[in-house]
């Protein structure tokens, strides 16, 4: 009880202290790994060498290869082009271009990231949000809903965020099975959260001021070029690595060898192949790595495995109630400790209770429930505080944790819900 008590400590600790300067959201979690690697070493439960094996190097390649393709596509001039043209696309409608911005999120988070998205995405979406005229209150409103959407995009694919990296990647879940079982699921969540979004600012433009706008945005658009030496290649390499996880379905080829390849290639065919060597995200494989830490540290106190018998007693052999259990168990803790460090900690006991559901479920379970903690409050997800500190060096705007709360709870009660509905449906028609 004491090893709990102390791990859990540090990591809360952790994740509060980055919540609160997210800019140094590296030494922070180091510092905390370091505490937690001398008191696991002293008191036995923890020794070096079992934390060196709870860090996983295929999850951390998959992720740094996906981030080189975000840094390419981002520097071409594409993304910006993107969030342009849906501007003038929805002709300066602030809640269209609420929508059109939550759905390009979802659907770039789901194959490059949604860390990496927000980081590209956000500063530019904040440009064309301020440039239709948004406010302070509706743009803090909007940035919650993007990182919620991020969030959705993220858990709709085995490669958009580092949890489902790491349920796939630990189970050996192919590519496809993800996509058929959470992409409907996410997507449906995503329609749910855009009408929660959509009732938070019903401010429009007079017609005149939107005309006005979208000729001024246009403007900025046709001044905007798009380097094709940089897209070409990167678009290339990324379908070849998309529809080699489609394949790896039926040969045995690990997902982090194709992700490392293409990146590899798609880095030797650009310009100057040097720059972009140094713009692999070392800093984020390191933060990782700390997660893992403290993941393994959670289970090697035994209390996550203690916590999986007493479900499955609990649920007394129910597939409902047991699936409901997962995903109320994964999305408190998420909302509490955050998803990367929940996710690892509880791959271990839902691998206990994995036979008492049918194929996969018990994952699509997790990672569903993990998905609906980590939009609560802006301390359930890196991406919350990221977004935060975005929002503020751009425009001096801060978004509170009050305001991720007004519309986060909200998300994550109808996540929750509507994820239940959904496994159950799936078990009744024979999943």
């Amino acid at each position: 009880m004491i090893d709990l008590s102390v791990v859990l400590a540090l990591v809360g600790g952790a994740t509060l202290a980055i919540a609160v300067l997210p800019s140094r959201k590296e030494p922070i979690a180091l510092l905390a790994a370091a505490g937690i690697l001398v008191f696991g070493q002293l008191r036995g439960f923890f020794p070096a060498d079992r934390a060196l094996q709870s860090i996983s190097m295929p999850v951390i390649l998959i992720l740094l290869s996906i981030g080189v393709f975000a840094e390419v596509f981002s520097e071409s001039g594409l993304f910006e082009r993107l969030c342009r043209a849906f501007a003038i696309r929805v002709g300066g409608s602030r809640r269209a271009l609420v929508l059109a911005f939550l759905a390009l999120t979802f659907f770039l988070s789901a194959f490059l990231n949604n860390l990496t998205c927000l980081y590209v995405l956000l500063p530019l979406m904040i440009g064309a949000m301020q440039a239709v005229g948004m406010g302070p209150l509706p743009l803090r409103r909007t940035t919650v809903a993007i990182v919620i959407a991020s969030n959705l995009g993220g858990a709709s694919t085995m490669i958009g965020d580092f949890p489902n990296i790491l349920i796939a990647r630990s189970q050996s879940i192919p590519f496809l099975a993800f996509l058929g079982w959470m992409f409907p699921a996410c997507l449906l969540l995503l329609g749910g959260l855009a009408v929660l979004a959509r009732a938070r600012d019903r401010s429009e433009p007079a017609p005149l001021e939107r005309g006005l706008l979208v000729a001024m945005i246009r403007q900025q658009a046709a001044a905007l070029p798009v380097d094709r030496r940089l897209l070409i290649p990167a678009v290339a390499m990324f379908g070849i690595l998309i529809g080699g996880l489609i394949l790896t379905s039926w040969w045995p080829f690990p997902p982090e060898v194709l992700a490392l390849a293409c990146a590899a290639v798609c880095i030797w065919a650009l310009p100057r192949p040097q720059h972009w060597l140094t713009r692999v995200d070392v800093q984020s494989a390191l933060f990782i790595s700390c997660l893992f830490l403290f993941a393994g540290a959670i289970q090697a106190t035994g209390a996550l495995d203690l916590a999986a018998r007493g479900v499955v007693h609990a649920t007394q052999g129910s597939p409902y109630l047991l699936s409901a259990a997962v995903i109320g168990l994964a999305c408190l803790l998420t909302a509490v400790f955050s998803a990367g460090p929940t996710t690892a900690a509880l791959i271990p006991a839902a691998a206990a209770m994995k036979d008492q559901l049918p194929g996969h479920m018990i994952w699509w379970c997790l990672s569903l429930g993990v998905l609906a903690g980590s939009s609560a409050t802006l301390l359930s997800a890196t991406a919350g505080p990221v977004a935060v500190n975005i929002v503020k060096a751009r425009t001096g705007v801060e978004v509170t944790f009050g305001d991720f709360l007004r519309l986060g709870w909200k998300a994550a009660t109808f996540f929750a819900l509507a994820s239940i509905l959904y496994i159950w449906l799936r078990l009744s028609a024979g999943f």
